[in-house]
């Protein structure tokens, strides 16, 4: 027998449209993607460019391991006022636009990303989502 968690949980699952509304409003999310079988994750700041998630980056590991490769993407968010919190998980293929020539990527270039870590991004990748789903869910009180 199955039970409705969203009638026990008050779990909400969230629209397409509401995922992509909640990714507009943040700016630090998480890139996930396997490196030698290996799951990794990184805390990464972002911008949205219609549905591509924009990021910048220097040289090294999301650089060598990422680009062309299926990734997820998660952002999650507290509401205290509202007395809820979300998340939004991302799955798409990350493509490093930084060279690329056809009009997209040289637009989406120019998209501004504001990153918390010091030193210069100068490579700029995108995500094209393939599966976006979210869920919002009541504040526990303990």
């Amino acid at each position: 027998m199955s039970v409705d968690t969203t009638a026990v949980t008050g779990i909400e699952v969230l629209s397409e449209d509401a995922c992509l509304r909640l990714l507009r409003q943040a700016s630090l999310g998480r890139l996930a993607f396997a490196i030698a079988g290996q799951p990794e994750i990184f805390p990464i700041n972002y911008s949205m460019d219609a549905d591509v998630i924009m990021l910048r980056t220097a040289p090294g590991t999301k650089l060598r391991h990422a680009p062309h490769r299926r990734v997820a993407f998660e952002v999650d968010g507290i509401d205290v006022d509202a007395g809820v919190a979300w998340s939004v998980v991302v799955k798409g293929i990350l493509k490093d636009i930084t060279t690329r020539s056809d009009p997209f990527s040289i637009a989406r270039r120019d998209v501004r990303v504001n990153t918390l870590a010091p030193g210069e991004r100068r490579h700029s990748l995108a995500i094209y989502p393939a599966e976006i789903s979210g869920r919002r869910f009541p504040l526990g009180s303990s």
